[in-house]
């Protein structure tokens, strides 16, 4: 455990350092903010485009848009 903790300190020490000498302005942490949560909304997109997929193939067993093979399901009626 005791060396856990050396190991954390000198880490953050070094960390503390580094942020000295970098000064972000206030704008600067909200365009990073920002590009870090544009960042974490497209993984989740594509997260929710892969899991919507992979229900469709469960269920349906078929790729796509369901707008293709909609007809399939009332034959003649139009739709």
């Amino acid at each position: 455990m005791e060396q856990l903790h050396a190991l954390f300190q000198r880490h953050w020490l070094r960390a503390l350092r580094i942020r000295e000498k970098i000064l972000f302005s206030e704008e600067a942490f909200h365009l990073l903010l920002a590009a870090g949560v544009g960042v974490i909304g497209g993984l989740v997109n594509i997260f929710f485009y892969y899991a919507t997929e992979s229900v469709r193939l469960l269920f349906l067993r078929q790729r796509g848009s369901w707008w293709r093979w909609r007809k399939g399901w009332f034959p003649g009626s139009g739709w």
